[in-house]
Formats: C-alpha cells, sequence, structure tokens
C-alpha cells in the first residue's frame, strides 16, 4: 500500500522514457522515439551524430549482446545508477556525457522481443530517484511495461517491413 509519503514522492518523481533501437542508416543503436518532462530529444542523440558509437556501452548494447549469443534478453533494472551493482542481475550503469546522472538515478531497460523471439530494440525508463525501481519490483514493472513494448513492437515490425523497400528514405 501506498502511504502518504509515498504519494508524496511519487509527485516529485521525473520520467524518461525513450525506444532504443537499431538505425536503419547504420546499424549501430539509437533512439527513434523519447519522452521527458521537456519534450525534446535525448541531449546524446546529438552527440550521435558524430559518434554513432556513442551508445556501444549502454545496458541495451548489453542486451543486444544478449541475444546475438543466443541467450534470450532480459529486463535489466538498475536500481541506483550512481553504484555499481552485480548482484540481483543488475548492470552497472555507464553514463554517456558529464552531468547525466544528475537525472537518471534509476533505470528499467525491456528487451522487446517480437512474435518470432527476434529482439526488436529496448524500452527504456529512467527517472531521477535513486531506488525508485527496485529488483524485487521485477516482475510488477516487466508486466505493466509489457503493456507498452507490445504495442511498440508491433509499430517497429510495420516499420521493417515498410523499410525493405529499398527506394524509401531511411528515418533513423
Amino acid at each position: 500500500e501506498f502511504t502518504q509519503a509515498h504519494k508524496d514522492e511519487i509527485k516529485t518523481v521525473n520520467f524518461e522514457v525513450t525506444f532504443m533501437t537499431k538505425s536503419y542508416k547504420d546499424n549501430k543503436i539509437t533512439i527513434p522515439a523519447a519522452c521527458n518532462r521537456e519534450h525534446t530529444q535525448p541531449s546524446s542523440m546529438l552527440q550521435r551524430e558524430q559518434n554513432p558509437r556513442i551508445y556501444d556501452n549502454t545496458v541495451t548494447a548489453e542486451v543486444y549482446k544478449e541475444y546475438e549469443s543466443n541467450q534470450k534478453p532480459q529486463i535489466h533494472i538498475i536500481s541506483d545508477t550512481s553504484t555499481p551493482h552485480i548482484s540481483n542481475g543488475e548492470k552497472e550503469y555507464h553514463f554517456i556525457y558529464a552531468g547525466q546522472g544528475e537525472r537518471i538515478k534509476s533505470s528499467i531497460v525491456l528487451p522487446i522481443i517480437s512474435h518470432k523471439n527476434e529482439l526488436l530494440g529496448t524500452l527504456v525508463v529512467h527517472c531521477d530517484k535513486p531506488n525508485f525501481f527496485k529488483h524485487k519490483r521485477k516482475k510488477f514493472w516487466k508486466e505493466l511495461l509489457d503493456i507498452f513494448s507490445v504495442e511498440i513492437g508491433k509499430e517497429k515490425i510495420y516499420l521493417d517491413i515498410l523499410m525493405k523497400d529499398q527506394k524509401l528514405e531511411k528515418p533513423f
């Protein structure tokens, strides 16, 4: 049950949500869709223009490595991004640029898997409260985020089919 303290804490949480996938243009990880309170593109995407490999050390990159080594990609919860966690299956969070840790304190990376068991990308949710996402609540977060990942997955599959037409300009 949520106490008043929990309710007050939730009111002040800032979330950032991204869909990360491989680019149609260069096959490197990119962010074609994102949402935050400012309704702005992630700052790292500006850096990606100069460095297409900017996301190579992210948890999403680790999810792709799991998939490419024939492991079933798993949800990853990083309760506190400021400390390295190796226990409970948590991954260490690698910040991309200075100051990113001021906004990203707790994180979830959910693999989006197609009906053919293909990795389509990841749904990444960050918030500015450490220990907001907890490994012991993994089942809850997976069930909640799967609601969104199914729709994102369908849209990605439709886009993949459309992009097979070599005459079309690649959107990302």
